[in-house]
């Protein structure tokens, strides 16, 4: 059986530390990379939660709904603990995530789990096609589903796509409605991406730090630089375990863009949601993406 090296859930980096129970060192260090990581994505002077009318859809294993991160949390989809991705349930903290520990950028949204992405999938044991119709059908029922935005978890081969023509053109027709999906640009330090997220509706994210310099082992390609964006990616916190830890990776980075996207939507409800993403999109382009900001991307949306 051929194995999967086309599309596979990213490695989250655990170079950092991870921290289930609390010690006070462990609490100051996560406080500091929540406000360090806020600054950075341009979210310190706003003011705002979201709103459960802006709804996201989540490529990704199951979210753990009983992790304390999530309490509260509107989630459609969720499911135990014993049968959770550690995966899916960090990225939801990021969007909404309750307590000094999450960013929770935008907890009052409603997320939509696409639980799709099991351990066969994350470990490549699928065939290339299969993995495709798993990817294409999850984008479909999420445009069904009526939401805004679709977050992928999922990092993309750059040496074969012709195998993901079906994800490309779910997300050409999800984009044809107006929904856009943010993918991971990948964790691997080469020049080049899949020709997959170069499709028109993909918004592919590479990682960086919290001063904006991109990560050594974030991916950079022509297709990236024209369409997408940075975001802080690296010592990010969020739940780990039973508790809080910090994690990296461009699906981090990714899911601090996406989750921008329905915070700006929820402040904006009379703006389409291109106009959304021509705010947040705006800024010089290179091989480098532009750095989110959340912050400007607002202040663009106000003067219209």
């Amino acid at each position: 059986m051929e194995s999967l090296n086309s599309a596979t859930v990213p490695d989250i980096r655990t170079r950092a530390q991870l921290w289930v129970n609390e010690g006070s060192r462990s609490l100051l260090r996560l406080h500091t990379r929540r406000l360090a990581t806020l600054r950075a994505a341009g979210f310190q002077r706003l003011a705002g939660s979201g709103g459960p009318s802006v709804s996201i859809a989540l490529i990704d294993g199951a979210i753990d709904c009983g992790h304390p991160a999530l309490r509260g949390a509107r989630i459609v989809g969720g499911t135990l603990a014993a049968s959770s991705s550690s995966h899916a349930t960090f990225i939801a903290s990021i969007f909404a995530g309750g307590g000094p520990h999450s960013l929770g950028i935008c907890r009052d949204c409603s997320i939509v789990s696409l639980p799709d992405l099991t351990d066969d999938f994350a470990a490549g044991r699928l065939l290339r096609h299969q993995a495709a119709a798993i990817l294409a059908g999850a984008v479909y029922r999420a445009v069904t589903a009526g939401v805004d935005v679709i977050h992928m978890s999922v990092e993309f081969s750059p040496y074969v796509s012709e195998d993901m023509t079906p994800v490309a053109r779910a997300v050409l027709f999800a984009a044809e409605r107006g929904v856009r999906t943010v993918c991971a640009a990948g964790n691997q330090p080469f020049l080049g991406s899949a020709a997959t997220i170069a499709a028109p509706g993909f918004v592919p994210v590479a990682a960086a730090d919290t001063n904006g310099r991109l990560a050594e082992w974030s991916a950079l390609s022509p297709c990236i630089g024209a369409y997408g964006l940075k975001a802080p990616g690296i010592d990010i916190p969020g739940a780990v375990g039973r508790g809080w830890g910090l994690r990296s990776g461009s699906s981090v980075a990714a899911a601090l863009v996406t989750g921008t996207f329905a915070f700006l939507r929820a402040a904006y409800p009379a703006l389409g949601r291109e106009r959304i993403w021509s705010a947040l999109l705006a800024g010089h382009r290179s091989l480098v993406p532009p750095s989110l900001d959340a912050a400007a991307a607002f202040e663009r949306l106000k003067k219209e």
